[in-house]
């Protein structure tokens, strides 16, 4: 893992140092199973994105970062997508939402410092579903 990602993502993001080491466990556990994980500045919402030749790309966005945890969070949700593996013929974009959160919900979990700011993470969680229920006229 590239020291650089690791700094611009802290520094850029506003992220307290204290989520170093955790930051940096994720981001090699990410990256160990395959998908490369990269920052953006064009827009303000996090993508994951699976190429035909077999790479796949997690990037977070740090631009106008107004809740640096939030970084942490989507981080997790964009490797959620990941682990659900390829887009299934019927499914919907809200049921990959959904399940991308499943994993981001277990993978919270496995990290001492993260669940302690749990209330934090769903609140992320809520509001970007919210958005894509809102952007699907679902709500």
């Amino acid at each position: 893992m590239k020291a650089r990602l690791l700094d611009e993502i802290l520094t850029v993001g506003k992220l307290d140092a204290k989520y170093r080491s955790t930051l940096e466990t994720i981001i090699v556990r990410i990256e160990a199973d395959g998908c490369r994980v990269m920052t953006r500045y064009d827009i303000s919402s996090s993508s994951y994105a699976a190429y035909s030749d077999g790479q796949s790309i997690a990037r977070i966005s740090l631009k106008d970062v107004d809740e640096p945890m939030n970084i942490i969070w989507r981080l997790l949700h964009e490797y959620g997508h990941f682990l659900t593996g390829k887009i299934k013929l019927n499914d919907s974009m809200i049921d990959r939402e959904e399940r991308a959160w499943q994993y981001a919900d277990d993978l919270v979990k496995e990290y001492p410092d993260l669940l302690l700011r749990i209330n934090e993470y769903e609140r992320c969680k809520a509001h970007d579903l919210k958005t894509y229920r809102e952007y699907l006229g679902l709500l």
